[in-house]
This record gives structure tokens, sequence and C-alpha cells, in this order.
């Protein structure tokens, strides 16, 4: 049995909605799935001091650690309480450190590097993002001295990432959680999960759709979001394109609906590295998806043959959809591939990735 320290600098929520929130439970239910046994090193500041404790007593009385994994937070770790202070600026260095000293291998999963960029500091301030950045390179400083593994949605992120070597980046996409709604395939009805505005432009599937009788949209996001972008976006709202607000179980209703998915999103630099979960949720619900053109999202799916990946272009997507609501064939055909591939991807799949790349390091 392979035994697994598992840390995050927060507490997990088994209820998140949240992709940043869902990752760190779905990995962590995927080691136990694997029939690991998982030391659970997550929780509050004190909740982890006092894993830290324990970490120290077993390892004193000699108790066989074979791997350590983390997954980061979106914002520095010293910052994972509710009101983000006090901070504990050691914490987290001192669990990872603990165990890497001890000679266990450690991996950790390094969510995002949005900070880098200016839309960073146009979202919290100048000041709030050059006193930030400094804590994110904080936090990079530890895994440089701490982490064997830094595990990234995609190696082109890795490149991203200052100060810490490439060689020792792994890809770690995120899973695919099988399901099988039982949906008719009798027409052509899209569904989109997901934020809206920002690095989520996503206008022209909207337009398109308004543009072409005969196919349908459900747009899911949350109602903050929604009525942030409803200005914009509702001129193409009718009864084939619709706004929903659902999470969770709740979602099973919509990918029965579905027909096939989209993460067709105006590119950007953030695209050009960005993996988003909802690729791998549609891909577990056996969806074929829709993309675009110069997003890592569109490489994906175009190379696997899971869906249609072309420009983000009005004329181009009203192309796509006209070709396709007159030939569902060719929808059945790409969702069989889905179901194909989606084995390759699941949480488990992950898990065991994991394994293999930080065992490999001791043998």
């Amino acid at each position: 049995m392979t035994t697994v320290l598992y840390h995050t600098p927060y507490p997990l929520n088994p209820k998140a909605v949240s992709a940043s929130g869902i990752r760190p439970v779905k990995m962590k239910q995927a080691f136990e799935e694997l029939g690991c046994e998982v030391i659970d090193a997550t929780g509050t500041t004190s909740e982890r001091r006092a894993a830290l404790r324990a970490l120290r007593e077993d390892l004193k009385a000699g108790r066989k650690i074979d791997l350590c994994y983390s997954e980061s937070a979106t914002i520095p770790n010293m910052f994972t309480e509710p009101k983000h202070f006090p901070p504990h600026p050691l914490l987290d260095r001192q669990i990872l450190k603990t165990a890497h000293d001890a000679g266990i291998p450690v991996g950790l999963f390094y969510r995002d590097i949005y900070w880098r960029y200016s839309s960073y500091s146009d979202s919290v301030g100048k000041p709030v993002a050059m006193v930030m950045r400094q804590m994110y390179k904080w936090d990079i400083n530890t895994y440089r001295r701490a982490v064997d593994r830094l595990f990234v949605p995609s190696l082109l992120m890795a490149e991203e990432i200052p100060n810490y070597p490439l060689e020792r980046a792994l890809a770690l996409p995120p899973g695919a959680q099988i399901r099988d709604p039982q949906t008719k395939l009798d027409g052509l009805r899209i569904l989109y999960i997901g934020a809206l505005g920002g690095h989520y432009q996503n206008e022209l599937l909207l337009q398109a759709v308004a543009e072409t009788p005969g196919v349908e949209l459900t747009i899911c996001t949350g109602k903050a979001g929604w009525e942030a972008q409803k200005p914009n976006l509702e001129k193409y709202l009718s009864d084939r394109v619709r706004v929903v607000h659902k999470s969770g179980e709740e979602l099973n209703e919509l990918y029965e609906w579905a027909t096939v998915c989209s993460i067709y999103m105006k590119p950007d630099e953030y695209r050009a590295f960005a993996q988003p979960m909802k690729v791998y949720e549609y891909l577990g619900a056996g969806k074929p998806i829709i993309a675009s053109q110069g997003t890592m999202s569109g490489d994906f799916i175009a190379g696997n043959g899971c869906g249609w990946t072309i420009p983000y272009d009005l004329q181009a997507a009203k192309d796509l959809l006209n070709g396709l609501k007159d030939n569902l064939a060719e929808v059945e055909q790409v969702s069989a591939r889905v179901r194909e591939v989606r084995e390759e991807h699941t949480w488990q799949a992950r898990a065991q990735s994991v394994i293999d790349s930080l065992t490999a390091i001791k043998n």
C-alpha cells in the first residue's frame, strides 16, 4: 500500500463549485480510490500545525511515507486563513521541507500564474499587486527548495514560472469524472459552463447561435458574473439562448440535455497555456467540444479528435453550427471518440501519474 502525505494550505470543501476547490477534493479521493493510505495535512492553520507535529512524531518513530502531494492555493499560501490574517509565512514551508528533508519525494500542483500579468494589477491595483507578487515569489522559493516535482496544468505554463527549474516540472491537467447522461441525439444543443468576461470572452458563441436557427445554447454561470455581463450579452437571449445558475448535482440535467459542449472563447495570452477543468468535465460526460484555435484547449481537442477547433470568428462559428445541425451523425461519431479518450484522463489516472513520477525518484 502506498502511503501519501496529502497537503493543502487550506481546508478541503467537498461542496466547492469552483475548479480551485473541486480539484484538491477530487485528487484526495482519487488517491483513496487507488487504495492509498492518505495522511491528511490539510485544514486551518491550527489543524495544519497539528498535522506538522504529528508528521514529525511519525518520522521520529520510523513511519514509512512513500510520497507527499500538495495543491497550492490561488492566493499566497501565507494568506489562506478566512480573513487572510494573521499570515503564517513559515507553516506550509515547514510541512513540505520536513517531508523533503526526511527523503520523502514531494510533488506540488501549482495552479495558476495569472498574478504575473498586467490584468492582475488592473484587478487588484498596482500597490497591492506589487506586494502580492513578492508573496507569490516567496512560495516559489519554497517550492524550489522543497519540491521535487512541480505539477502544472501544462508545460507551457511552467515556462512562465520564475526561478523554478523546468526539468522538474510535469504536466498534470485536471481529471474527468465519468458520467453517462441519457441524451437523445435529436438536435444540436450546446452547453457552456463557466465564468463570463475577463479571460472568458465568449460573446461570439452567443451571437453565432442567435443567428443560426435550429441550434440551442444554455449558458450556466454564477448569478453575480451574469449580472456583470448582462448589459453586453442579454441582446442574444431568446427561447434558443438561455442563461441558468446551477452547480453540483444540478449539472446532471444540463449534461443530459446537451449534445455538444463549448470552450469556445477568445484566445489571449492566458488561454495559450490554460487547461480549464471544464474541458475534462465535458469529456467525463462524453460530450464533444467546440474550441478556439490559438488556445491550449483547442490544441488538446484537435489532437485527440474530441471535437472541433475553429478560429474565433463569427462566420467560422456559424459555418460549423450549420454543418453540425445538418449532420448529427458527425456529432455521434465524435461523441464515441470522446468516450474512448476520457478513460485516459480520469482523476484516478492523474493520481496514478503522481505516484509513478514521485516514487520513481526514490528508485
